[in-house]
C-alpha cells in the first residue's frame, strides 16, 4: 500500500505510548525521519476500545481525518477528548492493520 501526504511518501508505523494506548506515527519513506504524529495521547480521556485513539488535529489539521479514511485506516467514532482548548476527536483504528507489521503492510523505510 503506497501512502502519500502532501506530496511525501510516508510509511505508517502504529506503536503504544507508555500507558499502552495506541500510537501512529507517519514516517518519512525517503529519509526514515518522523513526518508527523498522528495521535495525541489524552491521558485523563476515556477511549471507546483499545483500538482507539485521539488524532492529533490541532498540529496535523482536521484534514487528517479525511486522509486516514479514504486510505482506509478506520472510522471516526463521534466522540472527542478535550484538553485544554482543542478538541481531538476519537478513531477507531482497523485492528488488521494495528497487529500486522508496519513493514508488511506498507514497505520498508529506505535509508
Amino acid at each position: 500500500m503506497q501512502l502519500q501526504i502532501n506530496g511525501t511518501e510516508v510509511i505508517a508505523v502504529f506503536s503504544k505510548y507508555m500507558n499502552e494506548r495506541l500510537a501512529l506515527q507517519l514516517i518519512d519513506k525517503e529519509d526514515g525521519s518522523c513526518y508527523t504524529v498522528v495521535t495525541v495521547n489524552l491521558v485523563d480521556e476515556e477511549l471507546s476500545n483499545k483500538n482507539c485513539a485521539f488524532i492529533d488535529t490541532n498540529n496535523n489539521g482536521a484534514r487528517i481525518l479525511g486522509w486516514l479514511e479514504r486510505n482506509s485506516f478506520g472510522r471516526l467514532t463521534g466522540r472527542d477528548g478535550i484538553s485544554g482548548y482543542c478538541i481531538y476527536p476519537e478513531f477507531e483504528f482497523k485492528e488488521d492493520l494495528i497487529t500486522s507489521k508496519a513493514d508488511d503492510l506498507f514497505g520498508e523505510v529506505t535509508k
